[in-house]
């Protein structure tokens, strides 16, 4: 009979080699097969004591590689058991079989104590050679999170998969690359753009590290952390770079969130530091997860909040944006530069801004009654960096303005601009929750055909969404406004036109085929069904 396991979690005899998995069913001696104590640990530290103690007891057999696949992920939380947990790995002989840590600060509010995180993640410099991702999760609403708790989280990640000698010579770099821009400003004139394009050279060290996702961002940004010789090291190695800005919605019709400033502040400094081309040279898959609003600001849309038409990765293959309000042609001008290299593109909750108002209480509370800001930029002459921008909204009235902007032509203009796509998502609704954009599966869905409800919305100025705007608007109802509310005059309503126009990518993509024909039908009838009934209900 086989022998009990000890209570650290040994197995002394009972599992027989010769089969996968070590098991055989020929006569023979039991040889000792052991399960690895750091493996229980593992278990054990997520448990009860009772449940515990029973794993602890349990019968178990483990080869080398199952023992190192569960070692592939480590998910690290904001406590000190956490913490020395990762340190133990660290100095375990499992610790260059880690790949990633997820370091999820939605699984406790506990804060570290001084010094705990750093010590644990000086093993991974050291002995967690296999790492390629991390991934970084702060929670959105909870007011525990400060900024402080953030940033240093942040410089403990960043600063912490460096070794102690690399950052010396990352420190010595980055001390030439100052004393460089700093002469070439004094003595040759150059102003600080043209010293910084011109002193730029390669980090010393590259980062192992391949992959970094980070979860609501909006807070963390600060000089010291964007400035480092270690974060331009880190960005450099990068090949997958997935940032979700502000990913918790805010709810409808609440006054604006002072966090939401936050993030409006991190847009503008987006493209500057952690989308900078020149510091992500190897770049090849790009997740962009926005706040709810994040084209145009104030009483009306004269500017992107955060412009990405500057930005160009050369290695680019995989792009995927995330609440990103569409309202103008020039949005998708930057993607179509990539033509050469993109080969999947994913639109996650990405509506055309219908319609955009600002009621009179707005307007009299940033002192803007007298005007609205399309009519005083054009009015004034005021150079605007995207001055084009407001001549693709019609006014409808005072702070209302309403584009003629529709799905069907942005995607006859994807079709037609990149010949190299092989994957297109066109998903309207959220899949898997906010989050679920950090995640490799968002790309995964088994059924390429989104469902179409909120793909046209009309927006305030706080960033509140829906699908119309109840009240009337220069004597029609709001409904009226609306895309679909009417047929053209060929007859055909926008559904229509906007799903013969997504057929034709999803074919040419080979992501459909004549044994979809049936389903497809069924679902885009089905869909209109709906629509009809929404119309009735609605009018």
């Amino acid at each position: 009979m086989p022998s009990q396991p000890s209570e650290d979690g040994h197995v002394e005899k009972g599992l027989i080699p010769g089969l996968p998995g070590g098991f055989s069913r020929g006569p023979g001696p039991m040889n000792k097969r052991l399960i690895p104590k750091e493996i229980v640990d593992r278990f054990c530290f997520y448990l009860g004591p009772k449940d515990a103690s029973k794993v602890r007891l349990a019968h178990r057999n483990w080869t080398q590689s199952a023992s190192e696949s569960l070692y592939s992920t480590l998910v690290v939380t904001p406590s000190d058991k956490s913490a020395a947990h990762l340190e133990s790995v660290g100095k375990s002989k499992y610790a260059k079989a880690v790949r990633k840590i997820d370091v999820n600060t939605w699984l406790s509010r506990v804060t570290l104590s001084d010094g705990m995180l750093q010590n644990a993640f000086e093993q991974v410099a050291e002995r967690m050679t296999g790492l390629k991702d991390i991934v970084i999760r702060f929670m959105s609403t909870d007011h525990s999170q400060g900024v402080e708790f953030r940033q240093g989280l942040m410089h403990t990640l960043i600063f912490g998969i460096f070794m102690e000698d690399e950052r010396t010579r990352l420190a010595e770099w980055d001390l030439q690359e100052r004393t460089r821009r700093l002469s070439l400003m004094k003595n040759e004139g150059k102003t600080s753009a043209e010293a910084d394009q011109e002193s730029s050279t390669a980090p010393p060290v590259i980062s192992r590290l391949k992959a970094l996702s980070i979860e609501n961002l909006q807070d963390v940004h600060d000089d010291l952390l964007v400035t480092s010789p270690e974060f331009k090291a880190v960005l450099q190695g990068l090949k997958t770079l997935r940032l979700g800005i502000m990913c918790a919605p805010q709810q409808e019709n609440s006054p604006v969130n002072p966090v939401y400033g936050r993030a409006y502040f991190f847009l503008e400094a987006l493209p500057i530091f952690w989308m900078n081309p020149s510091l992500t040279p190897c770049l090849t898959s790009l997740t962009l997860y926005f706040p709810r609003v994040t084209t145009f600001h104030r009483v009306g849309p004269i500017e992107p909040l955060i412009y990405l038409g500057d930005l160009h990765f050369p290695n680019l293959k995989t792009l995927c944006l995330g609440n990103y309000g569409l309202w103008h042609k020039d949005q998708l001008n930057w993607i179509f530069d990539h033509k050469n290299t993109l080969e999947e593109l994913s639109f996650d909750i990405c509506p055309i801004l219908y319609l955009f108002y600002c009621t009179s209480e707005e307007r009299k509370m940033e002192n803007l009654d007298g005007r609205d800001d399309v009519e005083h930029a054009i009015a004034t002459d005021v150079i605007y960096p995207y001055h084009a921008y407001p001549y693709h909204y019609t006014k409808v009235a005072h702070g209302v303005y309403s584009t003629r902007v529709r799905w069907a032509d942005y995607l006859q203009k994807i079709d037609e601009n990149l010949g190299k796509l092989k994957k297109f998502w066109f998903n309207s609704v959220p899949y898997g929750g906010p989050h679920a954009i950090l995640d490799e599966t968002v790309r995964l869905r088994e059924w390429p055909l989104p469902l179409i409800w909120g793909r046209y919305r009309a927006y305030n100025r706080e960033g509140c969404s829906g699908e119309s705007i109840a009240s009337k608007i220069s004597g029609k109802d709001g409904i009226e406004y609306h895309p679909n509310f009417n047929a053209s005059q060929d007859g055909e309503d926008q559904d229509t036109k906007d799903e013969k126009a997504l057929r034709k990518i999803l074919r040419k993509t080979k992501q459909i085929d004549e044994n979809d024909a049936a389903q497809m039908d069924e679902y885009w009838e089905n869909i209109k069904l709906e629509r009809e009934s929404w119309k009735e209900n609605t009018c």
